[in-house]
């Protein structure tokens, strides 16, 4: 059973539900996209032919609910009217896909609009289940948004004519356009055949780490990945790996690729992706990324072929450039060989044949959109399981629990991971609650919003919370604990100085928008 709360963020759950959307054969006419969506999370349309040869279109509404952290089911009010949205978006059905389960009440509703004639619409859902049963057919779906779930499945070798086998590394973050480009190149040539393989998921979160690897420590990880997968020692194997690699001899400033060392009579490459993040920042990434790793994938079969590099810059696949004007600019025309490199390689054609196709394949934007978007969500899941477990977490009184459950409601269809009591009963249950409190308000968020009024300075509990955030905010360059005033209430350590939102004059949307506002800035 798949673990919807590996799924950091609801908008990481619409790009899953746009992939998957896709996989089962839909064509995307709106993507999901940041800020004010017109009721429409995406709409995707679908055509087939009736009894009499027309092609009869459906444009589709899709919302996509992810509510996975909280547990709660879908209800009436977090959808509000599906029909006069469907149609004012011009579509003529509506489908839900929620990470949990819609409530009866709205089960009922959606079958109701499919049942009636009279309505103009059809409509749908797809729960938690008819998600992970749909998603058994697309393991590369599975493997790239629930990495915890993931063990590894290679693709075991196929014997070629010449024999030339060359494992390629699925990376998590452009595996599925990495799999469609080399099962292109296998349908354009016959001389070498790539194999596309994950390793486990305790060897690859070594590569994805952003950390400086020795030359000689990455090649033996290389050939555990290939023999442990099933290939032999004559064959090759590219790998990825997020960080810098460094020798005795040098350490990486510019250069982004290892090509085929040898160890033990290992064949291998090691492509390094930390030189190409820092030369393009994540917000400005587009196709170009991509280009760049297929044009040092070409680079490294093109040293294995006896090519040497280029320090002029010639726009071709064997550039060895520092700037970055010169690398996009081979990236506009190629990758490709220039004519020097193309007479040496009169042995070795099939290499142009894979540059040629490695061409046509990257400067095709819907094949590599979604790159991007999957490099920065990752980065964003990894870098809030590095630091803290919650965006927000909430001090209350008991009394007060109704401006809360508002606030953590907004909070939770916003896609912010935050920390409310009974959002985590199954979590709190048997736990001694003096301790499990103070390390919660202490370490585990990024902030904490409390709720001050006379019954939070009367309370036991919420003075145990407060002593313990305030222990936190002594050590913070920033601000830490963000009150919101129900009342006129001194409370001890809070100054009257202290910036704060008075309910009464805002509401749970407003300042769940407020908290996204923050964490955003932060980021």
């Amino acid at each position: 059973m798949l673990d919807f709360k590996l799924i950091a963020n609801g908008e990481e759950f619409e790009l899953l539900c746009e992939e998957l959307l896709r996989a089962e054969g839909l064509t995307i006419i709106k993507r999901p996209s940041r800020g004010p969506d017109s009721g429409a999370d995406m709409i995707a349309s679908t055509s087939k032919k009736d009894a009499l040869g027309f092609e009869e279109e459906s444009k589709i509404l899709v919302e996509c609910k992810h509510y996975a952290h909280s547990g709660r089911s879908v209800r009436e009010s977090n959808t509000g009217s599906i029909v006069e949205r469907t149609i004012s978006n011009n579509c003529n059905k509506y489908l839900l896909i929620t990470s949990t389960v819609p409530s009866s009440g709205l089960a009922k509703q959606i079958q109701a609009i499919s049942s009636n004639p009279s309505i103009p619409i059809a409509a749908s859902f797809w729960s938690k289940n008819d998600i992970e049963g749909r998603l058994q057919a697309y393991t590369a779906l599975i493997d790239r948004f629930f990495p915890a779930e993931v063990k590894s499945f290679p693709l075991k070798p196929v014997e070629t004519p010449s024999g030339h086998i060359i494992a390629v590394h699925l990376h998590p973050d452009f595996s599925s356009e990495l799999q469609d480009l080399i099962e292109l190149w296998n349908s354009k040539q016959t001389h070498i055949e790539f194999v596309s393989i994950r390793p486990p998921r305790e060897i690859e979160g070594q590569l994805l780490k952003n950390e400086e690897l020795e030359c000689q420590q990455g090649l033996r990880l290389a050939k555990q990945i290939k023999l442990e997968a099933g290939f032999s020692d004559r064959d090759g194997i590219i790998i990825f790996y997020e960080g810098r690699l460094f020798s005795e001899e040098w350490y990486q400033l510019f250069s982004d690729n290892l090509p085929f060392a040898s160890i033990e009579e290992l064949d291998c490459s090691i492509i390094s992706l930390h030189v190409k993040r820092s030369l393009v920042p994540n917000e400005k990434l587009s196709y170009e990324w991509f280009a760049m790793v297929v044009q040092s994938m070409l680079y490294a079969l093109g040293i294995a072929a006896g090519l040497d590099y280029h320090t002029a810059t010639r726009t071709c696949i064997m550039d060895f450039n520092n700037e970055m004007s010169d690398i996009l600019l081979g990236i506009k025309y190629g990758p490709k060989f220039c004519p020097t490199c193309k007479r040496a390689l009169q042995e070795h054609k099939h290499l142009l044949v894979l540059a040629e196709e490695a061409q046509k394949f990257v400067h095709v934007k819907e094949a590599v959109e979604r790159v991007p978007i999957r490099m920065r969500l990752r980065d964003e899941r990894q870098e809030r399981a590095e630091k803290y477990e919650y965006d927000i977490v909430l001090s209350f009184a008991g009394e007060d629990r109704k401006y809360a459950a508002e606030l953590a409601d907004s909070l939770d269809k916003k896609g912010v991971n935050v920390f409310y009591d009974d959002f985590e009963k199954d979590l709190l249950w048997g736990e001694d609650l003096y301790t499990y409190l103070d390390e919660l308000y202490r370490f585990k968020a990024k902030y904490c919003v409390a709720f001050l009024s006379k019954n939070y300075a009367a309370k036991m509990w919420t003075n145990h919370e407060r002593k313990s955030a305030q222990s936190r905010a002594f050590t913070e360059n920033r601000p830490y604990i963000l009150p919101i005033r129900l009342d006129d209430t001194e409370i001890p350590g809070i100054r009257p100085t202290v910036a704060y939102l008075t309910w009464n004059n805002e509401s749970a949307e407003s300042i769940a928008e407020i908290l996204v506002k923050k964490l955003g800035t932060d980021d």
